[in-house]
């Protein structure tokens, strides 16, 4: 413990010294012979016991208090004022000011030293709280951070194993599907090896329809054993922003039906480094939400355009749905936090989709609600 003795009376603060030596108060004793003195001393050197003259030629001890208290100097330390003054105004200036007790001069060793320990004790209880405070709120820094990464990584096992077990039912209804299709493929070839038999166009023209429809079904099968490839979770490349967008709509095309108009506007913002398939994920995850936040809404719409904004490539997926409170929008990316009955959805969808854009690929992905239309926007690094 720092103990300050500020006097202009050197004999004051050598009785002060030899007061606090005999009773053997614990602390590093310094001294000061004027208030200007002792300022220039609190701004350098940290104290947590300032024994206070009143009455000093110059800086008085009232000054001392007011001139430390705009600079910020005391810093919580105690402030003990040595006086021979009776004027309670003047004392109760003193307390205003932050002065804790006051001791007459000339001073009882006993009562001085009692008193000094008593500002010391209350001192180190002070500091002592302080860390506690300090340590319990690192703690509980450090707890927060634990749970957010263990509620992340529980999003991303859930994810994870959601993702997985999809793969697994595709795989299986796609190899069900593989053999009836490809048979359906090897009559329509035949039939078009055979077209000059044909008595009618129409009937080519059906031929034909049947052929581009199959070759639409074959190509939503793809897309979907693409997106759940294991062997491709972790394989990044560079891609055309609005392939993949449109390659997501294909698949959600059931979905899309309770949409009254979709709006495009890609602009060429080059390619941009991702995984495909998590970068997929995360586009359809947006859309799906968008979907349900327009649910109610008689004439629905989503925009979907691409801009180039300062060398990267900018996604912006906007709809008209009933928008986001406040509350909701500085929630969004938290795990397991939803704007959905909790019986039907888990809240992963943003949680996974910021993990995807901002973790996995380096970019940025923010969520604005704007006049009752909710717009996430995605930032990605592109081809240099």
């Amino acid at each position: 413990m720092n103990i300050l003795i500020v006097d202009d009376s050197k004999m004051n603060i050598r009785i002060a010294e030899d007061a606090l030596n005999e009773f053997n108060v614990k602390g590093t004793i310094f001294s000061s012979l004027s208030g200007e003195e002792a300022i220039d001393f609190v701004e350098n050197q940290p104290v947590d016991l300032i024994l206070l003259d009143i009455v000093m030629p110059g800086i008085t001890g009232i000054d001392f208090l007011s001139l430390a208290n705009e600079r910020g100097l005391l810093n919580k330390a105690k402030v003990i004022m040595l006086t021979t003054v009776d004027d309670l105004e003047i004392l109760k200036k003193c307390f205003e000011l932050g002065a804790t007790d006051y001791i007459h001069k000339p001073f009882n060793k006993i009562e001085f030293v009692v008193r000094v320990k008593a500002a010391l004790s209350e001192a180190e209880s002070e500091k002592n709280l302080k860390r506690a405070l300090e340590l319990l709120e690192n703690q509980n820094a450090e707890l927060r951070r634990i749970n957010k990464a263990l509620k992340d990584t529980q999003a991303y096992v859930i994810a994870k194993e959601k993702m997985t077990a999809i793969g697994s039912l595709i795989n299986g209804l796609t190899q069900e599907i593989d053999v009836p299709l490809t048979n359906l493929e090897q009559i329509i070839e035949t039939c078009n090896k055979n077209s000059t038999k044909f008595e009618r166009i129409e009937e080519y023209d059906q031929y034909a329809k049947m052929n581009g429809e199959i070759t639409n079904v074959r190509k939503i099968i793809n897309a979907l054993k693409e997106l759940t490839s294991e062997n491709k979770q972790e394989q990044f490349t560079y891609a055309k922003l609005s392939e993949l967008v449109e390659e997501v709509l294909m698949l959600l095309g059931s979905e899309l039906k309770k949409v009254t108009k979709i709006t495009k506007s890609y602009q060429d913002v080059g390619l941009v480094y991702c995984n495909v398939n998590s970068f997929k994920q995360s586009l359809m995850h947006i859309i799906v939400n968008a979907i349900y936040a327009m649910r109610d809404v008689d004439e629905s719409e989503i925009l979907i355009k691409t801009l180039d904004v300062e060398g990267a490539s900018l996604l912006i997926i906007e709809d008209n749905g009933e928008g986001l409170s406040s509350e909701a929008l500085s929630n969004i990316f938290d795990p397991f936090f939803t704007t959905k009955p909790r019986q039907h959805f888990m809240g992963l969808g943003l949680s996974v989709v910021h993990d995807i854009i901002v973790n996995k690929h380096g970019g940025s992905v923010n969520v604005d609600c704007l006049d009752g239309k909710t717009s996430v926007s995605i930032s990605m690094n592109r081809k240099k």
